[in-house]
């Protein structure tokens, strides 16, 4: 009797351990540990982002695997980290550049994920465009005339009341007289001044001669070319009232002692044009209307005219040895 009782006993035992394993076998199915993460986006490093427009997407691939070997993905958005004050990024692993970015400013953006003891990052390197169909009215005004990136032309006006409201005079060395003139917006200004100590350490000394200019002021020099050499002649160096990039604030014209303290082609050959030439894009700086680019900037050849377009910026339009017209519309 005692045996049977035992034997029933152990196959009671049998059973429930059986049972139990099972359970705990399947409760081992439903654990999926992650095994690999990775990044996607839709853009990548290196790209153009245009201001306002592109969307730049980040995705989170994760791969989970049970005690079988079978494996499910699921989707998630990393973290996102940029300079907040040029992006604006959702919740949903989005990023926008920000409309009020000027074109040529490098973005850069690490994208961040962990889980299950596993990790992904990944920094992307960026640069904005604007485009230009954005930035002009109706009437052909320009709408962004602040910006340091703003292309003002024979098609691209500036409106007649237009004047910047942070102009000063550089600390540098004028041949000029009338203070107006000497004025530049304050960053270009800035920026003016380490291009003139850059040059003196060099041993050359520059001149400005020519930076704001207003929109009635430009009228009577555009038409003193006419009256002076003819329409056709005037179009060709000196801009019409409202289309010229003194009124921005971001211009100065300047010389030296070798081009007689003129604002002649022949500064482009002095030892100190020369020196502009290859040094003013580390300042941010252009040489606008380049030699051989009259039929692109409608203007002869000046290679006094210094215009600001940023350290971001001018470096990537001087490397590119397009004029600041060509590299706006590429």
């Amino acid at each position: 009797m005692k045996k049977r009782l035992w034997i029933k006993i152990l196959i009671l035992i049998i059973i429930l351990a059986g049972a139990s394993g099972v359970v705990y076998y399947y409760h081992l199915l439903q654990q999926f540990d992650v095994v690999n993460i990775e990044l996607h986006t839709d853009t990548p490093s290196g790209s153009i982002l245009y201001t306002d427009k592109t969307q730049v997407k980040y995705e989170i691939t994760v791969t989970l695997e049970n005690i079988a070997g079978k494996t499910q993905t699921k989707t998630h958005w990393p973290t996102i980290t940029t300079d907040n004050a040029l992006c604006n990024i959702s919740d949903d692993g989005i990023l926008k550049v920000r409309p009020d970015v000027t074109t040529g400013t490098n973005i850069y953006v690490t994208a961040a994920y962990s889980q299950g003891g596993l990790e992904v990052s990944e920094d992307f390197y960026y640069t904005t465009r604007t485009l230009l169909e954005d930035t002009i009215d109706s009437n052909g005004i320009v709408t962004n005339p602040q910006a340091p990136d703003v292309l003002v032309n024979k098609q691209r006006g500036i409106a007649p009341e237009y004047k910047p409201d942070d102009l000063v005079v550089p600390n540098v060395q004028f041949h000029q007289t009338n203070e107006t003139v000497k004025q530049m917006r304050k960053e270009a200004a800035e920026a003016l001044e380490k291009l003139f100590d850059a040059a003196e350490e060099a041993g050359y000394t520059l001149y400005a001669v020519s930076g704001f200019r207003p929109y009635d002021m430009q009228a009577n020099i555009y038409n003193y070319h006419i009256n002076t050499y003819g329409e056709v002649y005037a179009n060709t160096v000196s801009a019409a009232p409202g289309k010229s990039e003194h009124q921005t604030g971001w211009v100065m014209d300047i010389t030296a002692k070798s081009a007689g303290y003129d604002l002649v082609e022949m500064f482009g050959e002095t030892p100190e044009g020369i020196w502009v030439q290859q040094n003013a894009h580390h300042y941010g700086f252009i040489i606008h209307y380049e030699k051989g680019k009259e039929d692109i900037t409608g203007y002869a050849y000046e290679p006094w005219h210094l215009r600001y377009l940023g350290e971001e910026l001018a470096p990537k339009v001087y490397e590119s040895g397009l004029t600041f017209d060509e590299y706006m519309v590429q």
